[in-house]
């Protein structure tokens, strides 16, 4: 399932109160890690007026070692001579009971889980099922807990991973997450993904992540940030050749996405419909209307997140032209588009579905949307 998906799975997973945990499962650099970072911004967003706040902890199974997590017994003498053990307390759960204390939620993260030694498993089972380990516990009610791993059998990639046992494997539901173009372009929007990357991954949507390449290095998600940030640097600040952009890109994401990206870079001979030829204060044209008709889903995705920011900045004056121009593109984009479109509008930029609610050509588009959704 795709990322915005997995984000509601994960949320009606939680408030069921299941006696499962939720289990993510997915290739590497595809925005496991990131989860309860985007998990926690959304229930902050959510719970804002209700004074709640949520954070997160991570733990990573590959790197725990036996005994690290249930801490180093040292024996004390209790009142009554008897000698007994107590734990050290490993810090990150410290940390939880700190931050639980402060009045925080916490959504503890426990990444790599099937990377982790089987003994580690076991102590990170007793954590998960009992929320204690030895003299350790996690505040009941104020921690909820979710785990992540790489898939168990693989023809293309070879993970290292331990096999869970079906016992284990019964604690958990298990949910796939998988690279989903569109929503991976709205996040690069949002998160300062340089344009030229979007661009060419809108119109090449093949090169985002190719899992089953026989490549040593393969492109991700994850990868193309780290060219997003190699690239912004190199273009601010170095005059170099284009011979060390090749070699920049090419470490992330490979040889053949990172050729196909320099000969983007070179040509652009189809550039995205930009802002200011929709915004341009005069009606589309019909060579305009065509070219819209025309373009793909995913190029059609970061162009009307674009002008979407574009009517929704209370810095600028929207005239009549813009909206009758922006109601226009809406028109003549794919039906099934246009509703992911106007539910974005509708639950994430208010201020601007009332403004355009004002006008009876949105109204149409509004009513005709609602009526797709609720038959689907």
């Amino acid at each position: 399932m795709k990322y915005t998906m997995l984000e509601n799975v994960v949320d009606v997973h939680i408030n069921s109160e299941s006696a499962k945990i939720a289990y993510i499962e997915g290739h590497a650099g595809i925005g496991k890690s990131n989860f309860p970072k985007m998990m926690c911004k959304k229930l902050n967003e959510r719970y804002a007026k209700d004074g709640m706040k949520f954070t997160h902890v991570t733990i990573f199974g590959s790197v725990l070692k036996e005994g690290e997590l249930g801490g180093i017994p040292i024996p004390v003498e209790d009142n009554e001579g008897n000698h007994i053990n107590t734990y050290t307390l490993y810090w990150k759960i410290k940390q939880i009971q700190d931050l639980v204390a402060e009045g925080y939620h916490v959504i503890l993260f426990i990444d790599e889980l099937n990377r982790s030694e089987l003994a580690v498993q076991q102590e990170l089972m007793q954590l998960i099922l009992d929320k204690v380990i030895n003299t350790a516990e996690l505040p009941i009610g104020d921690c909820s807990i979710i785990a992540a791993g790489n898939p168990e059998a693989d023809d293309d990639n070879d993970y290292q991973v331990n096999t869970m046992n079906a016992a284990l494997i019964d604690r958990f539901s298990f949910y796939n997450l998988t690279v989903d173009v569109e929503d991976w372009l709205a996040w690069a929007m949002d998160n300062g993904i340089h344009n030229d990357i979007v661009e060419f991954i809108s119109s090449n949507i093949d090169m985002l992540h190719i899992p089953a390449s026989t490549e040593k290095i393969k492109p991700t998600p994850r990868s193309w940030e780290s060219v997003s940030k190699k690239y912004t640097t190199f273009i601010e600040e170095f005059n170099f050749d284009d011979g060390i952009l090749s070699e920049l890109v090419r470490s992330d994401i490979g040889r053949i996405p990172a050729t196909a990206f320099m000969r983007h870079l070179e040509t652009k001979t189809n550039p995205l419909i930009r802002v200011d030829e929709i915004f341009c204060g005069s009606r589309l044209s019909d060579n305009m209307v065509h070219r819209i008709s025309g373009e793909s889903i995913p190029r059609l995705t970061v162009t009307v997140k674009k002008l979407i920011n574009y009517l929704d900045d209370g810095s600028k004056k929207n005239d009549k032209v813009d909206i009758e121009n922006f109601i226009t593109f809406c028109d003549n984009i794919p039906k099934d588009t246009m509703v992911s479109v106007i539910a974005n509008i509708m639950h994430n930029h208010k201020n601007l579905h009332k403004k355009l609610s004002a006008v009876t050509e949105y109204l149409d588009l509004f009513y005709d949307t609602n009526k797709r959704l609720r038959s689907v």
